[in-house]
């Protein structure tokens, strides 16, 4: 080995010192001074150049490990003999390899005590920097820390983009379009908003604390810091009190409404759920409503799912495509409630309203308008109430419809328990029209204790009306034959049947219960009264009591008792009709006009349905809906030649002949006088006469010597057979 001591070098010779050795053995043993404690080794020149080789050993090693130079692969390692990328500063093992695209510069330690870090020191004047560029740009992207004003910065595409100035405010777009402000300067965020036309807001910074949406400046959505969410206002629904979350959407304009769009992704098939809307309780499921594609793209409907007692969701209710509604109810447990398919409770007891203002429980419209089409059976409402099986426990009642009709207080045109309007404008009916059909049928197979009414009509009025009381009415209009017909299948024959002239026709017996006599009206010759149970006679066509030698015609008979009683004129004046000589009726052929008036509410409530002062007249009211519009109605019918001279007959009126034939009125009657008309009954100077049957006779009467005794009825009156 050679030794050089106490030489210089010159700057001008090279290669003067030479060391060689085998690889991988120390080729450089030691450089020291004389006294041989000097350990360092100076190169003054302005390059120095160390070769490598390129074997795994060939390595330039300074300290053992503070320094660390790889010729095979290149790589630098600080604290590390095997460093991982190209300077690898190491401190203790991760246990992790660096990314492969991350590699270039690896700092490790994993000390329990102490962090890995890398410090950027500058004046405070200066920045600290890090730059990102590529083949286009060495500036492409950009971390600077400005220690003068304390903000640090973020650049792409070779702009700045964000800024965290030194209270905590984020910038975005260098402040222009979003900012994030801590105002307070605690590490609490208040706000974030945009600047310019399209802001968001949250925090809050002006008194606020919410998150606000304004795109094009107006404020479009905020989330209040209770949950309740606004959109298209600033004022959110809270009437439901504390804890209730709201969504509240509002249109823009004065036509404007909003929209909840559930949108499926693509065309399913018939049966795909195209959107839910879902209820729950704490962590169950109670109920939904869903949207789902019925019969091909663009057709759906609505479905609506319970729950009940704990149950599965099930679907109780379907509005089909077509607007058909479904409802079912299969569920066995009632829990105490009533089982109701359909409940509709509308209490109105608050806000104004008007007789202009219609209130209803359900309202069904059904119009079949397409010309080119034909149909089966067309139906208003179908109800269908059917017991299949029940348990030996007996049962209320079974009613097809239940309809209650109560009125407690208020001022009303009318109270009606049902109305039925049937109305035939144009068309064809191959067979009849029937206002109110009802079929009552008592199939074989069960035991009926009591009795079947087709028809039960049970009415009671504690309050006496200021009118009359009818348990049935009719008003018979033009070309009506007969008010009441009867026909039996048993003897297939019309058993009995009421004309619209009075007229009464019946196949068999009328039978009267405890009244036994025929009698008829007469009227006394003096116009006074004469006691019941005294016999009269005829004196120049009317009665009197009969004396000593007399021969009655009949007995006096109090009112309700005589079986059949004949002239009574209870609904006119005797001679309102024309008659011949034998008492028969003078036909005259007529016809009706008719019309309407369609009125506002004030008119309508005020007018009174008459027979407007004419015989035969009528004004009557209605009032329905058409098309979604309430429609109030004057209608006007009277014969022809009968219109009061106050009414004037728009030129759309209606004439109609009437098939039949009307009687006569005679001249000298006064309709005038019809309200103040009373009745034989009611007047003293009528009296019924018993001529036939068996009747009571007060004792010391004059008597016929056809008549026969029966009984004493008692010590004043007696019973005989009057013939």
């Amino acid at each position: 080995m050679a030794t050089l001591t106490g030489n210089t070098i010159a700057s001008t010779y090279t290669g003067l010192l030479s060391v060689t050795g085998a690889v991988g053995a120390d080729t450089v043993e030691a450089v020291t001074d004389g006294a041989g404690t000097s350990t360092s080794l100076s190169l003054s020149q302005q390059r120095a150049t160390i070769t490598l080789g390129s074997g795994a050993a060939d390595d330039f090693i300074v300290d053992g490990t503070t320094l660390v130079v790889e010729g095979d692969n290149n790589r630098v390692g600080i604290g590390t003999t095997s460093p991982d990328g190209l300077l690898h500063v190491f401190v203790s093992d991760v246990n992790v390899a660096a990314a492969t695209d991350a590699d270039d510069f690896i700092i490790e330690n994993n000390a329990s005590s102490a962090d890995a870090g890398m410090s950027i020191l500058t004046k405070n004047t200066r920045s600290g920097l890090i730059f990102f560029g590529d083949g286009d740009s060495a500036t492409v992207g950009r971390i600077q820390y400005e220690h003068a004003n304390d903000y640090m910065r973020f650049d792409t595409a070779g702009n700045e983009r964000m800024r965290i100035t030194s209270n905590g405010t984020v910038q975005i777009n260098n402040g222009v379009a979003y900012s994030m402000s801590n105002n307070a300067g605690n590490g609490t965020l208040n706000g974030l908003w945009a600047g310019g036309s399209d802001q968001l807001n949250v925090g809050n910074d002006a008194g606020w604390d919410s998150i606000r949406f304004l795109p094009g400046s107006a404020e479009k959505m905020r989330i209040e810091s209770d949950g309740n969410v606004s959109i298209g206002t600033t004022d959110a629904i809270n009437d439901f009190g504390t804890g209730r979350t709201t969504l509240t959407l509002k249109g823009t304009g004065a036509e404007d409404y909003s929209v909840i769009e559930l949108a499926s992704y693509g065309t399913g098939a018939d049966g795909h759920a195209l959107g839910y809307i879902y209820f729950y309780d704490g962590s169950s499921q109670n109920a939904l409503i869903g949207g789902f594609r019925e019969a091909g793209t663009g057709d759906a409907n609505l479905r609506f799912y319970t729950s009940q007692s704990g149950g599965s969701v099930t679907e109780r209710m379907r509005i089909k495509r077509n607007g058909q509604v479904l409802v079912e109810n299969m569920s066995g447990d009632v829990s105490g409630d009533d089982f109701n398919a359909l409940w509709v409770n509308q209490r109105k007891t608050t806000g104004t309203s008007s007789s202009s203002h219609n209130i209803r429980g359900i309202y069904n419209r059904t119009t079949f308008e397409d010309a080119d089409q034909s149909f089966g059976s067309m139906l208003g409402i179908q109800n269908v109430v059917i017991n299949e099986s029940a348990g030996s426990a007996e049962c209320v009642q079974i009613h097809g419809i239940d309809s209650t009709v109560q009125m407690k207080d208020g001022d009303v045109n009318y109270l009606r328990g049902l109305q039925n309007f049937v109305n035939f404008d144009a068309g064809i009916v191959d067979n009849n029209i029937i206002g109110l059909y009802n079929l009552t049928e008592i199939a074989s197979g069960g035991t009926i204790s009591g009795s079947v009414y087709a028809i039960e009509n049970d009415y009671d009025a504690d309050t006496n009306p200021g009118g009359v009381m009818y348990g049935y009415y009719a008003v018979g209009r033009s070309n009506n034959d007969y008010h009441i017909l009867t026909y039996s299948t048993t003897q297939s024959s019309v058993t009995f049947r009421l004309g619209d002239n009075g007229s009464v026709e019946h196949e068999q017996t009328i039978t009267s219960g405890a009244s036994l006599d025929y009698a008829e009206y007469f009227e006394s010759k003096d116009g006074k009264s004469i006691a019941i149970g005294a016999t009269v006679k005829l004196d120049d066509g009317k009665i009197v009591a009969c004396e000593e030698g007399d021969t009655p015609i009949g007995v006096v008979r109090p009112l309700h008792t005589s079986a059949v009683v004949g002239g009574s004129q209870p609904f006119h004046w005797q001679g309102m009709y024309e008659t011949d000589d034998y008492g028969g009726y003078v036909m005259e052929s007529f016809t009706m006009t008719k019309w309407e008036e369609e009125v506002d509410v004030d008119t309508y409530l005020k007018t009174k349905e008459t027979d407007g002062g004419a015989l035969g007249g009528s004004i009557k009211k209605e009032h329905y809906d058409e098309n979604n519009e309430k429609k109030y109605v004057i209608k006007y019918r009277f014969h022809t030649d009968r219109i009061p001279s106050d009414l004037t007959v728009p030129s759309d009126a209606r004439v109609v002949e009437d098939k039949n034939k009307r009687k006569k009125i005679n001249s000298d009657y006064d309709h005038s006088k019809t309200d103040s008309y009373k009745d034989r009954e009611q007047r003293d100077e009528w009296h019924i006469v018993g001529l036939l049957g068996q009747i009571q006779i007060t004792k010391g009467q004059p008597l016929s010597s056809s008549w026969i005794k029966m009984k004493d009825v008692s010590d004043t009156v007696e019973l005989y057979f009057v013939k």
